[in-house]
């Protein structure tokens, strides 16, 4: 018998990105702030999980997250990509202030 990694279907991956922009992106206009020591996480469908924190000492805030979030999903929608689990590295100039993963 063979062991067979689970795929999960893109379209978890879009719809666990398109909630976090829109809530990320409601926190940064309410008020665009650091977002905290303990990070942000988002549960999807599938026990799916996106997480941010901050790197390298520095602090990430919503704003750079949404930005960050947008790009990433950019990235996965074009041709030749695909949505899927990720790490990802968050820069602020070029300062790393944070890192995710969709997983």
């Amino acid at each position: 018998m063979q062991a067979v990694a689970a795929v999960t279907p893109a379209n978890v991956v879009s719809d666990l990105l398109d909630q976090a922009i829109a809530y990320v992106q409601n926190q940064a206009a309410l008020q665009d702030g650091i977002i905290g020591t303990a990070g942000y996480r988002r549960l999807g469908a599938q026990a799916l999980t996106l997480l941010a924190e901050d790197a390298n000492h520095h602090q990430l805030t919503w704003g750079v997250l949404g930005a960050a979030l947008q790009a990433v999903k950019e990235y996965m929608s074009q041709s030749g990509n695909s949505f899927g689990t990720a790490y990802f590295s968050i820069y602020d100039g070029d300062n790393q202030t944070g890192k995710g993963s969709i997983g």
